[in-house]
């Protein structure tokens, strides 16, 4: 093997290789006694921030982008920087923070027992009434202890599209509507007087929507 150097300073075979094969190639001559060759660590450009970063050996970013104190030591973006707006990709997203409406359409007054007073709003819903435990029920009954923390005593739904109102009975009391015994499931009057076998809480049904008015059309009767 017999190497030569060219006019470029490559070094090749001439046993091999007529001509140096670099310089056919155009092959850019790599300087191993510089640290910017392949042989060293590559540096950043000379407006890449300075020095690398004290705590991790990581290139800080060019001077202007942030302090580099805030989130625990990671460089913040500029002063005026905004992240790029999200792109619609047609796809339905949910409506947050944004106010509900769902009225009162009557209420359940507690006319005897512990919670002897109180009154209850129901909303165009499915209402539990029980004593809350480990499970929330709408209208909660707290200080009638003969009640059960698990199991709704009752539920009292308004059907809006029949603007009605329906008593289901639960399955941990008998009931009574207006002294006689509830069915499962039966339609509530005005001033219907609901009473819990087992304690002496007794809640009277004040309807808001009703005949002479509903959400969706006001009053339906005139003043006279």
């Amino acid at each position: 093997m017999a190497m030569t150097q060219c006019k470029n300073g490559h070094y090749y075979d001439t046993d091999t290789h007529a001509s140096c094969p670099y310089c056919s190639s155009q092959q850019s001559i790599i300087d191993f006694s510089t640290p910017d060759g392949f042989g060293g660590a590559t540096q950043a450009p000379a407006d890449w921030g300075g020095s690398r970063a004290r705590d991790d050996s990581h290139t800080q970013a060019p001077a202007g982008w942030g302090s580099a104190d805030s989130y625990g030591g990671r460089t913040m973006p500029p002063s005026g920087w905004k992240p790029p707006e999200a792109q619609d990709e047609g796809k339905t997203m949910p409506i947050m923070n944004q106010d509900v409406f769902d009225p009162d359409v009557g209420w359940l007054v507690c006319i005897a027992g512990p919670d002897r007073g109180r009154s209850f709003s129901l909303k165009a819903k499915g209402n539990t009434i029980g004593r809350s435990g480990s499970h929330r029920f709408d209208i909660s009954l707290d200080k009638d202890r003969n009640l059960s923390r698990e199991a709704a005593v009752a539920t009292v739904s308004y059907d809006a599209k029949r603007n009605s109102f329906v008593f289901i009975c639960g399955e941990s009391s008998i009931l009574y509507v207006n002294g006689q015994v509830a069915e499962s499931r039966m339609a509530l009057h005005p001033f219907d007087a609901i009473e819990i076998g087992n304690s002496d809480t007794m809640l009277l049904f004040v309807p808001l929507c009703g005949e002479r008015f509903d959400w969706s059309a006001g009053l339906k009767k005139e003043w006279g």
